[in-house]
Formats: structure tokens, C-alpha cells, sequence
């Protein structure tokens, strides 16, 4: 977590309060699977049916009517850098945002630190020291989410896809399994156990060669590809869990298969020449994926989805 996270959690609510008409709209954008696997199969169908549907550019009208209005200020300012027309906050809203600065000061946070600038339309509700120029700390996380929803749209969904250069016999997967990213930031135990089961259900159960990794595949917000793929590796063979990946199963649906995928070469990074595709795993919305972030100041999920969209 970011170590600026105990004095900025008051930001993270007004962030919070700039962002929702930007995460609402993800429950009018169709499905809201929480993990979205398809097999080779699974893809063909998909693609007949997208290539029926209508246009995106129709599909994504909602997302730009929100950023245009997510990102529109007022552009008054009456008295010196106030950008409102009253002169006095709400009572009740700015006694409850002083009253929570001077818990934060009792902590040893000096009140000094921290800044707050609540308004709806032109009704300034709290003032601390709004107009001071502080670090933004996570409230960052908020250019961040508008430039994600921007760039990326809110159906985008990151995938993650599975394939092989060898062959499937009697369980048996004669050469590499291959995993190409391409950012996915929430790819966590839960997806590795998904995958492994889809594997599974596939007829894999045992790897001959290695787990190589392409491009940018994160897991448990790790970044190093090796990394990763060790977690990957354990994800979705339960004969390796750890005390993490077992606490984690026990939060899934009761019934839930353990997945059983030994891979017996290595975990190595590297081109591939030959692909054959097995599984297409699919994240969730990225309106999920900024909610997942602002909820709880994931910083580091917070740099994956900048990388993403340019830095």
C-alpha cells in the first residue's frame, strides 16, 4: 500500500465522489462475469456474434458523456482561489471533515498536511485548507481512472491468453504451455485457479515442457514475469498451495473444483514461434478494475493501468 494511505483516506472519498458517474456506468454495459475464460471453441462463437453486433463507437457514447462531465470545473472565481460563489461551507459537511483532520492529527498526522475541498455544482460543503498546495497523494488515482476510461473505454476488458506448441494425448501436454499477457492488473489467485480448472476440463493435467511467459503478464500485482509465473504455476496445481492460495479457495463458491496441473519443466520468459491457442481469459470490466482500485488504494494496480494507457 502507499505509504501516504493513512492521511489521504479523507482525498480518497472525495475521489470517490468525482468518480461515480464514471463507475456507474459499468452495469449498463452488458455481462459482469467474474472471470472471463474462454476456451478455442468458446472464441469462435464469440466472434460470429461480434461480428453481427453494432458499432462500439455506439456502445462507448456513454463513457465520453461522462468524462466531459467528470472533468468539467466551474470557472468562476469570485474570491481570490475559491472556485465557488458562496462564501461559507455547509455546516455539517465541514464540521464532519474537521472533525475527522483532528482524528488524524491525534494519530500524529499534522493537521497542517492535509488538504480537503468538498463542492457539488457551486455549494462549497467542506474547506481545510482546499486552495494550499499539498501533494495529491492518491488522489492522483482519479486523473488516473478518467485517463484509463479515456483511452481504454468502458467495455475494455485485458486478456490473457493460454496456448501450446506441443500436443494433448491422455492427459498429457507434450511440449510448453504459454501464457501472453498484456496487463491485465488484476490477475490474482482466483483467476489462476479458474485457468487451472479450464485446463483441466480441457484435459490437461500434466506439462512436459515449461511455462513460458510473453509480454506483460502480472499476477497478485507482481511484476517481474518469473515472479508471476511461479505464482501461476502454484495457482493452478493445488498440490502446491501455499497458506495464501488455500485461504483465498476457501473465499470461492462452495463446489469449486481444485485445479491439478503439474508442469514439470520450468518457469522462463521468451518468444515462441509456434502458438496453438487453448484458453482466452478475460478480465473484469475496467470499471471493476478502477472500482478495485479507488476502494482500496491499490497503488501498484494504480501504476499497471497507467502503464497501460501510456505512462
Amino acid at each position: 500500500m502507499d505509504s501516504k494511505r493513512d492521511n489521504s483516506k479523507l482525498a480518497l472519498v472525495i475521489g470517490s465522489l468525482l468518480l461515480t458517474l464514471a463507475i456507474a456506468i459499468s452495469f449498463s454495459n452488458g455481462d459482469e462475469r467474474r472471470n472471463g475464460i474462454q476456451t478455442t471453441a468458446e472464441q469462435s462463437s464469440t466472434s460470429s456474434e461480434n461480428a453481427e453486433s453494432p458499432s462500439t463507437d455506439t456502445e462507448q457514447a456513454p463513457e465520453n458523456e461522462t468524462t466531459t462531465s467528470a472533468s468539467s470545473a466551474p470557472v468562476k472565481t469570485p474570491k481570490g482561489n475559491a472556485l465557488v460563489e458562496v462564501t461559507e461551507p455547509v455546516d455539517k459537511a465541514n464540521s464532519t471533515v474537521q472533525n475527522y483532520v483532528g482524528a488524524l492529527a491525534a494519530q500524529g498526522f499534522s493537521s497542517a498536511g492535509q488538504g480537503v475541498w468538498m463542492q457539488s455544482d457551486k455549494a462549497l460543503l467542506a474547506n481545510h485548507q482546499g486552495t494550499a498546495p499539498l501533494s495529491a497523494a492518491s488522489l492522483t488515482k482519479v486523473a488516473t481512472t478518467l485517463a484509463a476510461l479515456e483511452s481504454l473505454g468502458v467495455i475494455y476488458r485485458f486478456s490473457t491468453v493460454i496456448g501450446t506448441n506441443g500436443s494433448l494425448s491422455n492427459g498429457v501436454l507434450s511440449g510448453d504451455l504459454i501464457v501472453q499477457g498484456s496487463g491485465d492488473p488484476f490477475f490474482v489467485w482466483e483467476e489462476a485457479i479458474a485457468l487451472g480448472n479450464v485446463l483441466n476440463q480441457l484435459g490437461i493435467s500434466t506439462v512436459t515442457g515449461d511455462l513460458i511467459i510473453v509480454d506483460n503478464f502480472y499476477m497478485n500485482y507482481e511484476r517481474s514475469p518469473l515472479t508471476a509465473g511461479d505464482l501461476l504455476q502454484e495457482g493452478m496445481n493445488s498440490a502446491l498451495w501455499g497458506g495464501e492460495a488455500q485461504n483465498q479457495f476457501n473465499t470461492l463458491p462452495a463446489g469449486t473444483a481444485r485445479p491439478r496441473v503439474s508442469i514439470q519443466g520450468s518457469v522462463r520468459t521468451g518468444g515462441v514461434s509456434d502458438f496453438q491457442l487453448l484458453v482466452n481469459h478475460e478480465s473484469l470490466p475496467l470499471p471493476e478494475l478502477l472500482k478495485n482500485m479507488n476502494q482500496n488504494s491499490y497503488y501498484v494496480l494504480a501504476e499497471m493501468l497507467a502503464d497501460a494507457v501510456g505512462g
